[in-house]
Order: C-alpha cells, then structure tokens, then sequence
C-alpha cells in the first residue's frame, strides 16, 4: 500500500479522484431526475446520454489509471530489484576494487624492495668494477715502468756488447799483428779469453732471450693484465737476479780487460 502513495504515482491518483467525482457526478445527474431526493439536482437538466457519457469516460479513466499504477508498482519493483543488483554489485566491484588495490599494494612493496636491492647490487657491482680498473691501471703503470727498465737494460747490454765485439776484435788484431816468441803461453792465454768469449757470449743469448721473452710479455700484455699482479713479481726477481748476472759480468769483463792489459804488458816487455 505504501508503493501506492508515491510521487511516481501522485498525478495519477489526483486524476483518479478527479475520474472518480465525474462518475459519481455524472451517475447523481444522471438518476436524479428519478429519485425524489435529488430532484433539486435535476434541475439541471443534463441530458442522459451526456451524463452516461460522463460515467462511461470517467470508467474508462479510472481503468486506465488502475493499469498505469499497476504497471507503475511493477515498473518500481524492477526498479527496486535493479537498484539492490546495482548496489550489490558496488559492493562486489567496491570490493574487487579494494582487493585489487591490495594486491597493486602488495606488488608496489615488493617491486620497490626489488628495486632497492637491485639498486644496492648495482652500487657494489661499480664499485668493484672501480676498484678493478685502478688495480688495473697500477698493474699497467707497474708494467710500463718495469718494461722502460727492461728496455734500458737491453740497450746498455747491447752497447756492451758492441763495446766487448770492438775490444775483442782489436785483441785479436793486435795479437795477429804481434810476434811473440812465447806462442805456446800466448796460445793459452787466447783460448783462455774464447773460452771466457764462450761463456760471455753463451750468456749474452740467455739474456738476449729473456729480452724477446720480455719484448713477446709486453706485446701480449692486453691478453695478460688479468694475472700480471702474479707475474709482476716473478718478473721483479728475474729483473734482480738480471742485475746480479748484468754485475756478474761486468766483473767478468773487468777480469777480461785486466787480463788483456796483461797480455798486452806481457807482450810488450817481452817484445822489447
């Protein structure tokens, strides 16, 4: 009943009671002119068809406006029922939503924590990388150093051994040149200094080995910086135990000059 009474259906209930006076006004004018009591109503003398006319319009009306409620009340129900679908399914989306929002929350920390610790690999990662490009760089400014010695030894080796070819070749020279009536002493003496020769020169191609072995170690270096830090100290005792042998030499060249002046002395006094 209270679905009756709503302002859907206000117009049509005062339209309704409108109806419903007609027909009642239309059925009292038209019985009044035979009923004694409403005889004063008959005076004003409405024909009978229109009066019927009235009654029959106003039925009609009232019959029509019975439908439209009707459909109304129907039309409110659905209304009604979509109304709690729709709320209904707010609050399934409303919580879809919420829970989506959760997971989106959820997803978001773990990306962010993802993010954070990928952000603090990367941060050792580059500072690993720096500090194996300054070992780098030392290793390489260590080789560069250790190579320009290596290089210096090499021509001073070079240079005594020029020097050494020079001195030796004029001993011979003068030996060539000299007649000395001690040829068996001074026979010794000469395969004494080839024999020194011998050595020196046997020496001179261990070191000229070791130089190409340096000269191949510096052109392969790209290919070696990954181990140099364990080759730069084998180098640095091949480097002192080359100085002792470069000493050892220069000793032995020493002996050598000694020994020719010697010679020389020797063969001077014995000449005169």
């Amino acid at each position: 009943m209270g679905d009756l009474y709503n302002k859907a259906n206000a117009p049509y209930l005062i339209a309704g009671a409108l109806a419903t006076l007609v027909l009642l006004a239309s059925g009292t004018l038209a019985v009044a002119p035979y009923v004694a009591f409403l005889s004063p109503i008959a005076a004003f003398n409405v024909a009978l068809p229109v009066a019927l006319s009235l009654s029959i319009l106003s039925t009609l009306i009232l019959a029509l406006l019975c439908k439209v409620i009707s459909s109304n009340k129907k039309v409110e129900v659905e209304r009604n029922k979509f109304a709690e679908k729709e709320q209904e399914l707010k609050q399934q989306l409303e919580s879809k939503v919420q829970e989506l929002e959760n997971k989106i929350t959820l997803k978001k920390e773990a990306g962010d924590k993802q993010v954070k610790e990928l952000t603090r690999e990367k941060q050792d990662l580059e500072s690993k990388v720096k500090k194996s490009n300054d070992e780098k760089e030392r290793l390489e400014a260590e080789l560069k150093t250790e190579t320009e010695k290596a290089e210096q030894s090499e021509r001073k080796l070079a240079q005594e051994k020029k020097n050494l070819e020079y001195k030796d070749e004029a001993v011979k020279k003068q030996l060539q040149e000299q007649q000395v009536t001690t040829q068996q002493e001074l026979n010794q003496k000469i395969e004494e200094l080839a024999n020194v020769k011998q050595q020196f020169e046997s020496k001179v191609q261990g070191l000229e080995s070791k130089i190409a072995q340096e000269k191949k170690a510096k052109e392969n270096v790209g290919r070696e910086v990954k181990g140099l830090n364990n080759q730069l100290s084998g180098l640095t005792q091949e480097k002192q135990d080359l100085e002792g042998k470069i000493e050892e030499l220069y000793k032995k060249i020493k002996s050598l000059n000694e020994q020719l002046n010697g010679a020389q002395q020797t063969l001077a006094k014995k000449k005169h």
